[in-house]
């Protein structure tokens, strides 16, 4: 049997070299272990994550900032937008009389009647008025929009938009039977409607105040807002004015029947909101009426 030989010099030296290099290794790593157990011990017990519930509608909103110092300005519904902006750019395109929309040799055949542009103008007046007014005017509360309303308001305002402007841009469109008398009453008096909403909604925007308690909004010097002398709403009595005007400006089917449905859903807004200035303001509403003068 061969008897194991002894180390030798060198190779004690270099065995105890690489214990000296380990030691420091073994010694960090036991201290950075120990660290970590007592920030475990500090902390506690492990406690499950809690679950977030999650609301089953979702909420959109898009914040403006100043261009220049990145200031936020306002927080604004992206609903809102989304139901403005479609019908506004549904209706150019079919004012564009695309190729594959309508015939381009019937479209270049005939010559649109000047209702037709002026149609537009007001159609695109009309939303471009709502999306200012939802960006600079309109005061939004805490609530957002849900998802669903979202898709049921942009069905809604889109498909009668798209109904609405094939008609009354389509090459075989019959003008007004009145002609241009009743082009021109309905015109004007469609501006005097979108006026006066504007000026309504100002003044709904900056409400009078006294002490703490809100007083109903009253007429100014401005005779816009005289009809709050007769009705409670009449920012939804100048939008069913304006539709009307606009229903008798095109004289078509989908604009009228458009024009019917938004009649009876504002009246229904306005009878809501008309019992709510009874219960705060009676003193003030008692005598009015909800949308229409001395009707409803």
């Amino acid at each position: 049997m061969s008897k194991k030989s002894k180390p030798s010099a060198t190779d004690r030296k270099r065995e105890l070299f690489t214990q000296g290099a380990t030691l420091p290794i073994l010694k960090n790593e036991m201290r950075n272990f120990h660290s970590f157990s007592q920030l475990v011990l500090s902390a506690g017990g492990l406690k499950p994550t809690p679950l977030v519930k999650h609301s089953k509608s979702t909420h959109f909103e898009i914040e403006i900032l100043d261009a220049q110092t990145r200031k936020q300005i306002c927080i604004v519904d992206k609903v809102f937008l989304a139901e403005y902006t479609g019908p506004l750019l549904i209706y150019l395109i079919f004012y564009m009389r695309l190729t594959y929309i309508y015939d381009a040799k019937e479209s270049s055949r005939r010559l649109r009647h000047p209702v037709v542009h002026l149609a537009c103008f007001c159609h695109c007046l009309h939303y471009v008025r709502h999306l200012l007014e939802t960006v600079f005017v309109h005061k939004l509360s805490g609530e957002h929009t849900p998802l669903k309303n979202l898709i049921k308001g942009c069905a809604f305002y889109w498909g009668f938009t798209s109904w609405i402007a094939y008609y009354i841009n389509h090459p075989q469109y019959t003008p007004p039977s009145f002609g241009n008398r009743q082009v021109t009453v309905s015109a004007l008096n469609f501006l005097i409607c979108e006026a006066g909403n504007h000026f309504i909604n100002v003044v709904l925007a900056h409400p009078n105040h006294t002490g703490n308690n809100a007083c109903f909004p009253s007429p100014t010097y401005n005779p816009f807002t005289w009809l709050f002398m007769l009705v409670s709403c009449p920012n939804y009595t100048y939008e069913i004015g304006s539709w009307i005007s606009f229903t008798v400006m095109t004289q078509t089917l989908p604009v009228g029947i458009f024009t019917l449905l938004m009649s009876i859903q504002m009246s229904l807004w306005a009878q809501k909101k008309h019992k709510v200035y009874l219960k705060k303001f009676d003193s003030y509403v008692y005598r009015k009426s909800a949308v229409i003068p001395f009707i409803l």
